[in-house]
């Protein structure tokens, strides 16, 4: 079966995609998704995250057929399927409520696609019961939905979409009826699954942490545009502006204004000291505008050295492997900080003053942007 899906998958390729639907006073219309393009590699697993209204269910939709572009074009390999209705995609999707034949069995449900296509009863009995082993549903081939944990609905609901061989694989928030510990498992589950099988993958989820855990790539959107695209490593690291850096994973931020650059880095002004940063992959801003210093919580340490950021504790939680800080500066800006291991490091308690030390490597340098009603 791996064999199998590596031949047929060839990629998903979106170019000037836009969505317009009317609004609900009928009066006007909004745009849903603007202008994106992205390109999905043959076999890889890209995530869409970003806030409620952004765009990335829509985007979903378009791919999956249920919903057609205004305007662009949505390529399968060399294929065009804009306009092709679903059953003509060749895709599988799998759904955030499972959506499992209740009075079908195990076995039945997952045959189900398969006797859609016709195949003869010899084939649909040796391609469901491979998918059944390969899924560890052994066993409970002839319970039926209701007899079955959440995990293993999944697990169903996940063999149902793969046993057709499609050549495309789509993810709609699969995970979020699970419980956490369970929905961490089965995103091991299906990312080792994925890797395997080598299906072209688009997975949708709000979830950040689910995100860096399954995907090649992750696609951030907000108000139907693509703020960035990169593998996790590049997005947690390098973001490209506030929003990015705030959504994916904690993020500090510190107002300052830009003194000077050079190949080592940044000097920007804080609080009316200067402070320099090398800040690696920082977009260099004109000297004299303002920025916001950004960082995460692991990034920062608190120290009593006067050549920190002057602040004091608001807030200290012990979790055991690792304790957790809020810091209020001087200019009223809350920075969280986490220390790894507190066993072997100095404990501060509420309302010590104290000052704020950052490892200027994971620093980055943001141009900073306009306030808005929320991200």
């Amino acid at each position: 079966m791996e064999n199998e899906y590596n031949k047929k998958s060839k990629g998903v390729v979106l170019r000037n995609v836009t969505k317009i639907f009317p609004s609900l006073d009928g009066k006007g219309e909004f745009k849903a998704v603007d202008d994106i393009s992205l390109d999905i590699q043959d076999g890889e697993l890209v995530t869409l995250l970003g806030p409620s209204g952004c765009g990335k269910t829509t985007t979903l939709r378009m791919i999956s057929g249920f919903e057609y572009p205004t305007s662009g074009d949505i390529f399968f390999g060399e294929k065009n399927v804009a306009n092709i209705p679903p059953n003509k995609r060749n895709i599988s999707m799998v759904f955030q409520s499972y959506a499992l034949f209740p009075h079908m069995s195990v076995a039945e449900n997952i045959a189900y696609g398969l006797q859609v296509k016709r195949l003869s009863r010899e084939e649909v009995h040796q391609r469901t019961y491979k998918v059944i082993e390969m899924m560890q549903l052994n066993g409970m081939e002839n319970r039926f939905p209701n007899q079955l944990s959440g995990g293993q609905q999944q697990r169903v609901a996940l063999a149902r979409a793969i046993v057709i061989e499609p050549q495309v694989l789509l993810f709609d928030e699969p995970l979020s009826n699970l419980d956490a510990k369970l929905r961490i498992t089965m995103r091991d589950e299906l990312r080792d699954l994925q890797q395997r099988l080598k299906i072209t993958s688009l997975y949708v989820t709000h979830d950040q942490s689910e995100a860096m855990a399954v995907a090649d790539k992750i696609v951030i959107m907000r108000a139907g545009i693509i703020e960035q695209c990169g593998t996790p490593q590049e997005i947690y690291e390098y973001p490209k502006n506030q929003f990015v850096a705030n959504f994916i994973g904690h993020a500090n931020f510190i107002d300052g204004k830009i003194v000077s650059w050079n190949d080592g880095g940044a000097t920007a002004e804080i609080m009316g000291k200067p402070y320099h940063f090398s800040s690696p992959g920082s977009e260099r801003l004109p000297i004299g505008s303002e920025c916001v210093v950004t960082f995460h919580p692991e990034s920062a340490v608190i120290t009593d050295s006067k050549e920190g950021m002057p602040g004091k504790v608001v807030k200290a939680t012990y979790y055991g492997s690792e304790m957790d800080y809020e810091i209020v500066l001087k200019d009223e800006s809350k920075i969280a900080v986490k220390i790894s291991n507190p066993q072997n490091t100095k404990r501060y308690a509420v309302g010590d003053e104290v000052a704020l030390e950052l490892n200027t490597n994971c620093v980055r340098i943001l141009e900073k942007e306009k306030k808005t009603g929320g991200i």
